[in-house]
């Protein structure tokens, strides 16, 4: 018969070696629930990071590859004629966009003529692409050549030995020829560590970019290959141009190793009793706990830091939360926003679309991407969102989770490029449209101005002849409007006070407005100096005024303000103005309106809302122009009901003005001098020859640029003066006179034209280098210039 205390000794064996088999399985249950729970958490934060970086490569890689295409779309820029422009439009795209490697001009036989940044590129000056030991060179120039776009090469290595690529955009002229390429020089490794350069990244996941071909074109410092974890990576393609690549994210294999469990707490728990179980259990949970909060306060920091906008959504669309960057542009509490649907916040135009996407998540779809406008308190933004699901282990969708970024400026400034080269294309043809047409008016003011002088002052044709020179002079004006919105009107640019400008037009403006409105003028004591046309200032006014005595129909209040304005680098300065002083010349009336849905189109030629008749739709085309020729820009700022205002912004400069000579009333007249005629349109020609002839002056005539070089040749002893037309078959007058000069190098030139294809807009005024006389022009405007280039040279 066995003891009793032989039983009790064996119970008194087993029972704590049992209960250390239950604790320690209990044990291994919590830490393995907990350990899911951590990856889970992990792996939500590795895709939504992937996500936020995949956005933020696309759009910094892009955002510099469109900035090559916007350099060669600069009407202004002659990399040929004028290097130093081109380096200092480099300077400023480089400065402003970091990650490039180079920016450089490329001539059209493929040689690299300009490169920027000089030192570090220098090796690249000189090299003809067409001879690159990388075969995908050439034929991403090539292919820029033949389709008229931008280009990007493969990864390659560059001089530097570090991966890159490089991109090419022709520069095409007024007839689509190609006059070069701007060549984008770009190193991966500097484009990702430019975008990518906080340092909680490359501590927190290892981040690996592969190019086309497979390879890894980047690596950050965490991604060993030998040690990727491949159970959390995340891979996404990230769109670069025309191609794809792929962006791979894991957690960084160090905090992996950190976050899990070591063997030592299982061999603790093995030789405690139970309260030394107990304990430990408890340290396990706390330390899952910290390690949880350690992580989710990690991912907090990671959505309070970023400007993306983070939200999570239940299945049935219910925001559960919310990163503080989607509350505070929304402007409203947290309180306030959870529980209820982000579809709500959307314009009611764009809300079925975010719909649309979440139905194809929950269907199955991995991930679906949109813009809408969402609501702010200064009103709907353009935002670009990217929405994935959010599975539980069985694969089940347990709800959404959207990142989106606001992309209102980046869409103003695609619209207003858009805008831009709509408008240079209509100023292209009104311009040549122009030129002919000034011809046209020049020979008939002409040939009426011969007609009336050989009648006497009762004849009665002489009204008739009178009355078709007014209508000639109506149609010129109407062609200075064409051309002024064309921004190819001759520019007679000086340092002016619009102090003194708008003092001058002042009572015009008062009797042009009429009694019923009243018109206030401000102005400041201090000087606006800029450099401009005064009749093109004066018309601006007048332009501006006139349609804002028509939006307030007779009667009311409009105010005509002038005051220097500074915008300030950074998240107050608007998207329309580059950091600096500019001068405000600004008209304010508080009538009707325009409304919202035709803001876009007030610009635009041709385009009024007045009635059949009642206008060209020319003012404001013309202020565009005049303003856009200046180097300015105008803002809008109008309500239906409650007025409008419209700021034109100009550079300043620290130039004085000059004082006004006192013009002469009497037609000079020649002595004898010889002026050769340079005029392909023969009635203008026989015109301007008949003037001088009959002044005193000999006259040598030429329809074109080599008839002038031989005639120059034939009486270089006798030509004292160049009077030539800038437009002319085959060749530019400019070109010609260049090559003129060495034959007669004392002669004066004055061109003269109505349509200069050489006038651009610009900061500085810059227009020909030597006087210019716009046609149409009068006998006594010929004269005069003809008189001071003979009293120059």
């Amino acid at each position: 018969m066995p003891y009793p205390l032989q039983t009790g000794s064996r119970w008194a064996l087993w029972f704590p070696l049992g209960f250390l088999l239950v604790g320690i399985l209990t044990i291994g249950t919590l830490w393995r629930v907990n350990q899911k729970s951590e990856h889970r958490t992990l792996q939500i934060e590795t895709e939504v990071a992937a996500q936020q970086l995949r956005m933020r490569l696309e759009d910094w890689i892009n955002s510099r590859i469109a900035m090559v295409s916007l350099v060669a779309k600069m009407g202004n820029l002659d990399p040929v004629h004028d290097p130093g422009n081109f380096r200092a439009k480099a300077r400023a795209i480089t400065d402003a966009f970091p990650g490039f490697q180079a920016l450089n001009f490329i001539a059209p036989d493929h040689v690299i003529t300009i490169v920027y940044p000089r030192a570090e590129n220098l090796s690249a000056l000189g090299k003809n692409l067409d001879h690159h030991p990388s075969p995908a060179v050439p034929a991403a120039l090539g292919r820029a050549e033949r389709e008229r776009i931008l280009t990007r090469s493969p990864i390659l290595d560059l001089l530097q030995g570090k991966p890159g690529f490089t991109t090419y955009a022709p520069i095409l002229d007024g007839q689509g020829k190609i006059r070069g390429f701007i060549n984008g020089v770009f190193s991966v490794e500097k484009l990702v560590t430019g975008c990518l350069h906080e340092d909680n990244l490359n501590e927190r996941f290892a981040i690996g970019l592969k190019a086309e071909d497979g390879r890894f074109a980047y690596r950050s410092p965490g991604a060993d290959r030998s040690r990727w974890p491949v159970t959390f990576t995340s891979e996404s393609t990230v769109r670069i141009l025309d191609g794809d690549w792929w962006l791979q994210v894991a957690p960084n294999p160090d905090r992996l190793a950190h976050s899990r469990l070591g063997p030592d707490e299982f061999l603790a728990a093995g030789s405690l009793l139970l309260v030394v179980m107990l304990a430990l259990l408890l340290r396990i949970y706390l330390l899952g706990v910290t390690e949880l909060r350690d992580s989710r306060e990690g991912y907090r920091l990671l959505l309070d830091n970023i400007a993306d906008m983070v939200v999570k959504a239940e299945p049935g669309g219910a925001l559960t939360f919310c990163s503080p960057s989607f509350s505070g542009f929304l402007d409203k509490p947290l309180d306030e926003i959870l529980g209820t649907r982000l579809a709500s916040h959307f314009h009611p135009e764009d809300r079925q679309i975010l719909l649309r996407s979440q139905r194809h998540i929950l269907d199955g779809a991995s991930s679906q991407q949109f813009e809408a406008r969402l609501e702010t308190p200064a009103g709907y933004h353009w935002t670009q969102w990217t929405c994935t699901p959010l599975r539980n282990a069985q694969q089940q969708t347990e709800g959404t989770v959207s990142v989106g970024r606001d992309i209102q400026e980046k869409r103003m400034l695609e619209e207003q490029l858009r805008r831009s080269q709509k408008l240079q294309a209509v100023g292209q043809l009104a311009g040549g449209i122009a030129h002919d047409f000034n011809n046209i008016i020049q020979a008939i003011e002409g040939y009426v101005e011969f007609a009336l002088e050989d009648l006497p002052a009762g004849s009665p044709a002489r009204r008739d002849l009178e009355q078709a020179y007014s209508a000639a002079e109506r149609a010129a004006v109407l062609t200075g409007k064409i051309l002024a919105f064309s921004s190819k009107q001759s520019v007679r640019s000086e340092a002016l006070d619009l102090n003194d400008i708008i003092a001058g037009i002042r009572p015009m403006l008062k009797s042009m407005v009429g009694e019923g409105i009243d018109l206030v003028i401000r102005t400041g004591p201090e000087p606006a100096l800029v450099l401009a046309d005064p009749g093109q200032i004066e018309q601006i006014l007048m332009n501006l005024c006139l349609n804002a005595r028509e939006a307030m129909s007779g009667s009311g209040r409009m105010i005509v303000s002038l005051r220097e304005a500074t915008f300030a680098a950074g998240k107050d300065c608007p998207a329309w103005a580059r950091p600096g002083r500019w001068i405000e010349l600004a008209v304010q009336d508080f009538g009707s309106g325009i409304p919202l849905e035709i803001q876009d189109q007030i610009f635009e030629p041709f385009f009024t809302t007045r009635p059949a008749g009642k206008g060209t739709g020319l003012g404001l085309a013309t202020v565009y122009g005049i303003v856009k020729q200046h180097g300015g820009f105008i803002h809008l700022d109008s309500e239906v009901g409650r007025g409008t205002t419209l700021a034109i912004h100009l550079p300043p400069t620290d130039q004085t003005p000059a004082m006004a000579a006192t013009a002469s009333t009497r037609s000079p007249r020649g002595a004898g001098q010889t002026v050769l005629v340079v005029e392909d349109e023969d009635l203008v020609r026989e015109m301007a020859a008949r003037i001088l002839t009959q002044a005193g002056y000999q006259v040598l005539t030429a329809a074109d640029g080599e008839q002038a070089l031989a005639l120059a040749a034939a009486h270089a002893a006798r030509i004292e003066a160049v009077l030539m037309d800038i437009v002319l078959p085959g060749r530019d007058g400019r070109q010609v006179h260049a090559e003129m000069a060495e034959l007669i190098p004392r002669a004066g030139v004055l061109f003269m034209s109505g349509y200069d294809p050489q006038t651009s807009a610009g900061p500085s005024g810059q227009g020909p280098a030597k006087p210019l006389l716009a046609k149409p022009f009068s006998r006594e405007q010929l004269l005069q210039a003809v008189s001071r280039i003979l009293t120059v040279t």
